[in-house]
């Protein structure tokens, strides 16, 4: 069975809840720390500045799937639509609204840049 939201071990709500937070929290601190500054300056002391940007791709992608399989779903319905024409509609205001975001999030910058290869594009040696 595929993983979603709302699947996986049960638990209470507040153990459920924390988890989650946890989870969350910890993908949010490794986003903004390694954001920073003065976080790379400290980081390429350790590895190539070419791949910094890539290394905070990796990491991210790691703090993600740690987050997706240890998920807890909440034992609560958070919303419910009980008409099928209501269904419909939400999900697609909410395909729309996250798809245009998403979109517009990626497009103030290069596509290159966001995942790291614009940065080994640059410092790679040129062929003659």
């Amino acid at each position: 069975m595929a993983k979603a939201i709302d699947t996986g071990e049960v638990t209470s709500i507040a153990e459920a809840v924390v988890v989650d937070i946890l989870l969350l929290s910890l993908f949010a601190v490794q986003h903004s720390l390694m954001a920073r500054t003065a976080f790379k300056r400290w980081w390429t002391q350790f590895i190539p500045a070419a791949i910094e940007r890539s290394t905070y791709v990796l990491l991210a992608s790691l703090a993600l799937i740690l987050l997706f399989w240890q998920w807890r779903p909440v034992p609560a319905i958070v919303w419910q639509a009980n008409k099928p024409r209501d269904r419909l509609r939400l999900c697609w205001d909410y395909r729309f609204l996250a798809g245009s975001s998403c979109f517009s999030a990626t497009s103030l910058i290069n596509h290159f840049e966001l995942f790291g290869l614009q940065q080994v594009i640059n410092i790679s040696p040129r062929a003659p």
